[in-house]
């Protein structure tokens, strides 16, 4: 573990990032750990890569690939920069009543009121 100084890359655990590493590659996936050296683990990774070339125009275009890899280490010197997803709110279902109507007595499979029994 990290010692008992806490860093403040143990509130991105378990949520999706954005790793940009220094040969131009992004790598997307699960921040699932870290150690002091910034070297990090990744599962479900898919490699986002743009290439720039020469059309038989002339023009320059970008070229962009992308490719799972699954679970992926990543040495830290090669980190650039670490980047977190926000993760998405549930929205709260409001209990909608039917305003009006009370709410029936229990009753037996034949529509009969269950009659509570009295000691």
């Amino acid at each position: 573990m990290l010692g008992t100084r806490k860093s403040k890359l143990f509130q991105f655990l378990n949520q999706n990032v954005h790793c940009c590493i220094s040969d131009s590659r992004t790598l997307e996936g699960k921040f699932i750990s870290f150690d002091r050296h910034m070297n990090i683990v990744l599962s479900g990774t898919t490699e986002h890569r743009t290439k720039i070339r020469e059309d038989e125009d002339g023009d320059m275009c970008e070229i962009a690939t992308q490719r799972p890899l699954g679970l992926v280490f990543v040495r830290g010197e090669t980190v650039l920069q670490l980047l977190a997803h926000k993760p998405k709110k549930k929205k709260k279902k409001k209990k909608r009543g039917i305003e009006g109507i009370e709410a029936a007595a229990p009753t037996t499979s034949s529509g009969q009121p269950i009659q509570s029994a009295s000691p």
